[in-house]
Parts: structure tokens; sequence; C-alpha cells
């Protein structure tokens, strides 16, 4: 007599003969203990480990999304349950590598403050560190990787959008995350340092002497003042001797091109000479389209102002500069602008 069995280990059906004793998967391969699973276990009993071994199962082919589906049902009957919580953390982990977009980074956000609550003194501290290291590394990795989006001048993205705002933000809270599950100090640097205005925004501002934040930050549902100085606090109740960042509030705009800030304007010493329009032209037209010219972009604002000012202090410096690589690169410049204008109008 023929009749089915659902496998403990993927759920899947095979068929059995009567009398025997075990059987193999039709799907997966395991080894299916006949008599083991025909007997008067409670169907609860079953569905629970089945849905476990589903978890197992999708967790090791890299099925993550249906491993996460697994895990939700799962912890909808125990959604205490750390081992799931553990589980489901790893899969968002691995699904955040691929796509760090804000949808993944909020869920992760979610699990982990769900594995927090749920989690036992009799855990593996050992594996829930090395977890929480990969999830701390990869979101600092991202929040690294984040450039300026948002152009305030109209000709090059010296800015952040909304959007990009809004993921900085849910990186932040989800490094807090990181910090609640290990207590590691490291966790909060970036956070800390971002919102002391030594990151890629400037949060806070001075007003009488209090610090305060600015007027955007608020738009966005977020308390970077009260945050900070909750964070700073964690620190200093674990290390007395811990000493915050200062609070840098002073917004530099980026967009100053006309003023001695630039290693260009210093040599030529005339913030309207034409050829730093060419070189603003190459800028604005050619180098913001790519990512590579956009980068550069970012470095050139950041440092330029210091080089400028060494350089200022040594007119053979300058000189030298001035004739030996501006001066040429702006004729080939030149070249390239009114060649490619051309092309265009052909």
């Amino acid at each position: 007599m023929r009749s089915a069995i659902n496998c403990e280990r993927c759920g899947g059906e095979s068929i059995y003969e009567s009398g025997d004793v075990s059987i193999k998967c039709e799907f997966c391969g395991g080894l299916i203990d006949v008599h083991r699973n025909t007997g008067s276990n409670s169907d609860k009993g079953n569905a629970g480990k089945s849905v476990f071994d589903l978890i197992q199962l999708n967790q090791r082919s890299k099925n993550y999304k249906e491993c996460i589906r697994y895990c939700d049902e799962a912890l909808e009957n125990n959604p205490k349950d750390e081992k799931t919580w553990r589980i489901k953390v790893e899969c968002l982990y691995k699904l955040f590598k691929k796509d760090s977009g804000i949808k993944n980074i909020l869920d992760l956000k979610h699990s982990l403050e769900s594995l927090s609550i749920s989690i036992k003194l009799h855990y593996d501290i050992k594996e829930l560190n090395k977890l929480i290291e990969n999830v701390h590394s990869s979101l600092v990795k991202v929040y690294n990787s984040m450039e300026y989006d948002y152009s305030r001048s109209g000709k090059i993205w010296d800015s952040y959008s909304e959007r990009s705002i809004e993921k900085i933000i849910i990186i932040l809270k989800t490094l807090e995350c990181c910090y609640e599950l290990c207590s590691n100090d490291e966790y909060l640097k970036n956070v800390i340092n971002e919102l002391s205005g030594h990151g890629k925004l400037i949060w806070l501002k001075n007003a009488e002497n209090d610090i305060l934040n600015q007027e955007w930050v608020l738009d966005f549902d977020f308390n970077a003042e009260n945050t900070l100085s909750r964070l700073n606090e964690k620190i200093k109740s674990r290390n007395p001797n811990y000493v915050p960042p200062e609070i840098n509030s002073n917004i530099v705009s980026n967009v100053e091109t006309d003023s001695k800030c630039f290693v260009a304007t210093v040599c030529y010493e005339n913030p309207n000479h034409p050829s730093l329009n060419t070189l603003r032209r190459y800028r604005d037209e050619v180098l913001i389209k790519y990512y590579m010219g956009r980068n550069f972009i970012h470095f050139y604002y950041k440092h330029g102002p210091k080089a400028a000012a060494y350089i200022e202090d040594y007119p053979l410096l300058k000189i030298l500069i001035l004739n030996i690589i501006l001066r040429p690169m702006v004729y080939l410049l030149k070249i390239y602008l009114t060649f490619s204008r051309n092309k265009i109008k052909t």
C-alpha cells in the first residue's frame, strides 16, 4: 500500500510503501523516519518543527527572503524566540549587503530591536558579537560611501537630499541598536562623530551658549541634540574618563568658488580670471556627470582651502604650480571643451 508523508527537513511530500522503515526524501534527499513521522505527535508540534526545519533549509541554501518569511511565521507563535530572531537578523544582513536601500536598513533595525528584547543570559555571546560586528561594519561602509546628491547652487552637488538624510538617520539609529546588543563603545563612535558635526552634516548650532538643533533637523522628526546627549551619557556611565568630541556648528558653503579658498584662485590671483571660468565650465559640464568626477570635486572642496592657504605663503611654489600644472591643463581643457561643443552642434 502506497502512502504520502511529509519530510520534516523541507516539508516536501514523498511516497512510501507499507512496511518501509525509512525513505529518502524526493526533494531534499534527507532521510525520513516513516514510523516517527506517522506517529501520534500532535499536528501543532509537527507544524512548529516543520517551520523551523524550513527556516534552516532556506538559510543553508541562501534563500534569505524565504527564510525570513518562515521566520516571521514562527515568530507569530513565539515572538520572543531569540534563535529565530538571530536567524532573521543574519538573513536581513545578507540582503542588506546586496541592497543597502532604506527599506532593508529599517527591517534590519526593527529586527535588531526585537532581538535585543528577546535575548537571554544563555545566549551564545561569541556568536552574537560576531553577527553584530558584521552588521556594524556593513552599516559603516554604506555610511562612508554616501555622496552629495543635491545641489544648492544648481551647478554642483554640494549637499544631501531629504532621502539621503533619512537614510543617514536610520543608519545612526541602527548603529545604536548594535551598541544596545553588545555595549561596544566603538559602535557609537560614528554616531557621535556625525551628530557632533564631524561627518556628513552639521546638525547642531550655538545659540546663546546653548547647543540646539539646526532648524532643518526637526523636519525629520529627529532630535540630534537629545540623541547626542543621551549617547554621551551612556558611554560616560561605563567610562568616566570619556571626553565627548567638540561640537562643530559651522556651516561652510562649498559653492564659494570666487573666494581665495582654492588653489587655482590663489595662483591666478584673480577670482574672475578667464582660466578659472574654463576650470569651472569643465567642472559643471563634465566632471559632475561622472562618479569619479564628483569624488574629485568633493575631495578638492574639502582639502582645497588648506592647500591654498599653504601655497599662498610660498610665492615660488605658486609660480611653479601656475606654469607647470595650471596653464597647460587649462590650455588642454579649452581644446576639449571647444571640441565637445562643436561635436554637440554637429
